[in-house]
């Protein structure tokens, strides 16, 4: 396969250029290509080739899943930001472009490649059988056509990865200089120009220009009072019937989450751990921790001989909380205990020590008095909180209902909303401005109010409860009077011309030092143009953390001077700032260090050309395919 992809290396390198080319001239992001037909039975389309709902839907469950099990608590939390629904779908994508791709070649896996790789999957552990082959076409939800492609492209995209890292091999010379870059080290001196003068006399022509000019920055949106009574669910949780029934079914449902975790009963002596002493301290040569540490060692084997924890702990203890008690913590919830503590007593039986439990304040030994295993909470212990959740569950329908029975009485009638609401003993509250930026105030009741109508009694709800509110006046959006606007623009006009002044004295500096070759003249430059000395450590390209580079190009660019030509001949700008920078100190990597390195350079070197050609690759694919979306799929977390 490398050998017949190498015969047609030209005719792929041609392919990506021309890709690369339509891909400067055409815009192909996905939206554009989102199917807006009433078809449900696929998910995706690629040059006609249909991807499945099912196919897709298992691909979403399973990266669901893996999320989920990383994140734990916090996915649900985030899992709209992950927007999973358009990575899967762009990498089933990706995956039918390069599958259609390799058939377009001729390319193909062996039947005994197909089953070596089937058997790598963690399903089948190494050995496939018809059963076992079966049911995973079962669980995946995939045809046996469609793993036999998808095995396929693996094997084949892996060969040619292989032969695309080999398509342009780096010289041990371009090796070497892409190393000796990476691993040099160097710091810098620079000259900071920082805006600081303040300009405040601006000329009234340029104040109305500024205005004139930028109107729509100084527009106030537009505003509305309103006066609003809100109905909470919480009045109706008594009204909501509980059935013992119901709290017995909803029991059985929740089991599994009805659950008392594992409990133990703990002692424990602790040793506090103390500064270590200074290396050319006189003190011993054991440390006090060193010391503490073999004392909590014989705790333990002073115990397994019988002598009692709690009176080591009254004797040894460094916890002044539990010493008095023995060591005594009383029952913890396994779920408690931090991960090392809870690590260490998972094996400890009843009547015995942990071994040393270490953490940044102390060394601890921990007795296991009792154990209680995990297990299901009664019904009677549980009986209140069942029927808290369902008095919250069902409140609001009743909510709704007389929510109706308030909103057509108010209708009907020429009490005020003020007296009323205080009447209905329902919180009443007046809000005097009200934009679509202003904050502390219910989300729906604020975006339906400003598009309301004047004086009409309106309703509406969320998960606080039914509001029940006029709007009493309209603001219309309008710009605000220059006069108003007037000390806004002053203040914009001063900080820029500050800052363009700034950036004038930092070009003007290097113009007049671009030749210094002496970190010593450049430095009284500095203190002699007003601004401030900024100096970095000695460190590699990847870890400089110099405030004047904000960019990869910027640091490759600065770490190539040298000692002929020392300063950089451009001003860097960064928050606001204007940099000048001089290289003060340089020091080049060991040849040795190349040697040891070489292998590993040759190898990454290889991975990052593969993986360049083959992104190339899946856009060139990209721009020439026609790609349909089910708008669907994309929208379901929405």
């Amino acid at each position: 396969m490398v050998e017949f992809v190498r015969r047609r290396k030209k005719g792929l390198v041609n392919f990506i250029l021309l890709g690369l080319a339509v891909i400067l001239m055409i815009s192909f992001g996905l939206d554009s290509f989102l199917v807006k037909s009433r078809q449900e039975d696929f998910a995706i389309k690629v040059d006609g080739h249909e991807i499945s709902q099912s196919e897709y839907q298992h691909k979403l469950r399973s990266m669901e899943q893996l999320y989920s099990a990383q994140l734990k608590g916090m996915f649900e939390q985030i899992k709209a930001s992950l927007n999973l629904p358009q990575k899967i779908a762009d990498q089933m994508i990706e995956e039918r472009l390069l599958t259609g791709f390799l058939n377009d070649l001729g390319l193909a896996a062996s039947p005994l490649q197909l089953e070596e790789r089937i058997a790598q999957l963690p399903y089948f552990g190494g050995k496939i059988d018809q059963q076992a082959y079966i049911g995973y076409l079962q669980a995946t939800g995939m045809s046996e056509g469609q793993l036999m492609e998808s095995m396929t492209k693996e094997i084949v995209e892996g060969e040619l990865s292989k032969t695309f890292a080999q398509l342009s091999p780096l010289t041990d010379a371009e090796l070497k200089g892409a190393f000796d870059r990476e691993q040099q080290q160097a710091k810098f001196v620079a000259a900071k120009f920082s805006p600081q003068e303040k300009i405040s006399e601006i000329p009234q022509a340029d104040i109305e220009k500024y205005y004139s000019e930028h109107k729509l920055e100084f527009n106030v949106p537009k505003e509305v009072k309103l006066e609003y009574a809100r109905l909470s669910p919480k009045k109706f949780l008594d009204k909501v019937p509980v059935v013992e029934a119901d709290l017995r079914q909803l029991y059985d449902e929740k089991s599994s989450q009805l659950m008392e975790p594992e409990k133990v009963l703990l002692s424990k002596i602790s040793f506090i751990k103390e500064p270590e002493p200074a290396k050319d301290s006189l003190q011993s040569v054991v440390s006090p921790n060193e010391k503490k540490q073999q004392t909590a060692q014989s705790v333990i084997e002073r115990v397994k001989k019988g002598e009692d924890f709690g009176q080591l702990a009254r004797e040894l203890s460094e916890d002044k909380e539990t010493k008095e008690k023995g060591g005594e913590l009383g029952w913890k919830k396994t779920t408690e205990l931090t991960e090392d503590v809870r690590n260490a007593l998972s094996e400890v039986v009843t009547g015995s020590t942990s071994g040393i439990v270490e953490d940044s304040k102390e060394y601890a030994v921990y007795f296991v008095s009792q154990r209680q295993a995990e297990r299901q909470l009664p019904f009677e212990a549980v009986k209140e909180n069942l029927a808290n959740e369902l008095k919250t569950a069902d409140a609001p329908m009743y909510l709704e209902i007389e929510a109706d029975k308030i909103y057509d009485k108010l209708q009907g009638s020429d009490q005020s909303l003020e007296s009323f609401a205080k009447a209905e003993g329902m919180d009443y509250k007046v809000e005097n401005v009200v934009s679509k930026q202003s904050v502390g105030i219910p989300k729906v009741l604020k975006e339906d109010a400003i598009e309301a109508d004047q004086g009409v009694l309106r309703k509406i709800s969320d998960d606080e409860g039914v509001y029940f509110y006029k709007v009493t006046a309209i603001t219309q959006e309008h710009p605000k009077p220059l006069e108003q606007a007037k000390d806004e623009i002053i203040s914009k006009l001063s900080a820029d011309r500050a800052k363009t002044l700034a950036k004038s004295k930092a070009e003007e500096f290097l113009k007049s030092h671009l030749s210094d070759k002496s970190q010593d003249s450049f430095k009284q430059g500095i203190t002699t143009s007003g601004a401030e000395v900024v100096e970095t450590s000695l460190e590699s390209i990847d870890t400089q953390k110099a405030p004047f580079i904000t960019s990869g190009d910027e640091a490759f660019s600065i770490y190539a001077l040298g000692k002929e030509k020392p300063i950089y001949d451009k001003v860097l700008e960064n928050a606001g700032s204007y940099y000048v920078v001089m290289l003060a100190e340089k020091k080049e990597p060991a040849p040795e260090d190349f040697s040891k390195k070489r292998a590993e350079l040759i190898a990454a070197q290889a991975q990052k050309t593969s993986s360049r050609i083959l992104d190339s690759l899946v856009a060139a694919l990209r721009a020439e395919s026609k790609i349909e979306i089910n708008p669907n799929i994309l929208n379901q977390g929405a």
